[in-house]
């Protein structure tokens, strides 16, 4: 049995990478459970392969240098996988990045 962990600093606020898990978990087919606090939203589910656990906590936000009024969010996601192959590992990664692919500039 595997236990992998995958942590991403994004560029997306807090309620964007929340949404972007549970359409993912959904899509999955997937059972799962989330609960939220002020500091962190966790999501425990159970897939086909393997469980899995996602803790999603807002970065402190900044102005950009370029625009004074555009607030960037950072969003910490930390994936924790456990019984995936290293193959379904892999695949599940590549879900999860094109979940959070931003196109366009």
């Amino acid at each position: 049995m595997l236990e992998n962990t995958i942590e991403w600093n994004l560029g997306f606020a807090r309620d964007e990478v929340e949404a972007g898990v549970k359409k993912l978990l959904t899509e999955s087919g997937s059972a799962f459970t989330c609960w939220e606090t002020e500091a962190e939203t966790r999501f425990q589910a159970t897939l086909a392969q393997g469980s899995l656990e996602a803790i999603v906590r807002p970065l402190t936000s900044y102005r950009s240098p370029f625009n004074l009024q555009a607030t960037l969010h950072r969003t910490l996601l930390v994936v924790s996988c456990t019984g995936f192959s290293t193959q379904e590992k892999e695949a599940f990664r590549q879900r999860l990045t094109l979940t959070f692919l931003r196109v366009g500039g």
